[in-house]
């Protein structure tokens, strides 16, 4: 619950995913546009993740990832992300958007927090 007072507090907008068949939700998600300040986005992951590991202490593994987008075929939109995982795999995941400039897209902080089954879905069924 925490969490989501965060991500009302910080956040502009939010987004809430519901599962196809029983409708309950499964993940919720907001995300803060940073246009051509990728620095500006690395900063503030990084308060969000302070606050978040002093949240969860030790109920979380960490995993830091960063890859280029799939969406970009020249690899050079990138991702960094810090994934709080539960031992239930429901996760609570930071990331920052690096658009390369020939991509339409911004760069952005997104934060989710999604269920194992959506989890699931994105990493095995999505695409």
């Amino acid at each position: 619950m925490l969490v989501l007072v965060l991500l009302i507090k910080i956040f502009k907008s939010v987004q809430f995913t519901f599962s196809e068949n029983d409708k309950k939700i499964v993940g919720i998600g907001g995300r803060i546009f940073f246009p051509n300040d990728i620095q500006g986005c690395l900063k503030k992951k990084d308060e969000i993740v302070k606050e978040l590991s002093e949240m969860f202490g030790n109920e979380v593994t960490i995993q830091e990832v960063s890859k280029a987008h799939r969406a970009d075929k020249s690899g050079k939109s990138k991702i960094t992300s810090i994934y709080f995982i539960f031992m239930n795999d429901d996760a609570v995941k930071v990331n920052c958007y690096d658009w390369d400039k020939n991509m339409e897209y911004k760069d952005a902080l997104v934060l989710n927090i999604d269920a194992s089954e959506y989890r699931n879905f994105l990493s095995n069924e999505a695409y």
